[in-house]
């Protein structure tokens, strides 16, 4: 991930033309921009949540990247990685898991486990996403046979 591609992407779809008018959204001070463009600093988990809002997607995605490729200890580079993996692959799975072929403006249709058409209707991005999540962490809870309570961990199986 180039990190320079993700402050200009944010630029571009704030509509913004200046690193500093970045830095004023962000509310930083300019000078980390260049550090962060130049790698001698990377955003703190505040400024990777603006530039995913900004971006319209998951931050922990964005911050889990991030930490991928700044983390020195390759344990930890490594659970950076599969967790910016699992986020991703849980947005997409609960995506089509719940929508399929039947989305239009804002819509989604799914099926319950009681056979029930449900129709969602979202129109903000962010909270269209956290509900996909939601969602599919209630699938994976539902399906779990081996487990009482519904944790986290039920995305693994």
């Amino acid at each position: 991930m180039d990190i320079s591609k993700v402050l200009d992407d944010a630029k571009a779809e704030l509509g913004i033309d200046s690193d500093y008018k970045l830095a004023k959204y962000l509310e930083i001070s300019n000078g980390y921009i260049a550090e962060w463009r130049r790698g001698k600093r990377i955003p703190d988990a505040y400024a990777c949540m603006r530039l995913a809002d900004a971006l319209k997607i998951d931050p922990i995605q964005l911050l889990a990247q991030i930490e991928a490729e700044t983390e020195k200890n390759e344990a930890r580079r490594n659970y950076w990685r599969a967790l910016s993996r699992k986020v991703g692959a849980g947005v997409t799975v609960c995506f089509f898991a719940l929508a399929g072929d039947k989305i239009n403006d804002g819509a989604a249709h799914a099926q319950t486990a009681n056979n029930e058409m449900r129709t969602i209707l979202i129109q903000n991005p962010v909270i269209f996403r956290t509900a996909l999540i939601v969602a599919l962490l209630n699938y994976c809870c539902e399906s779990s046979r081996s487990s009482e309570t519904c944790t986290p961990s039920a995305l693994d199986n």
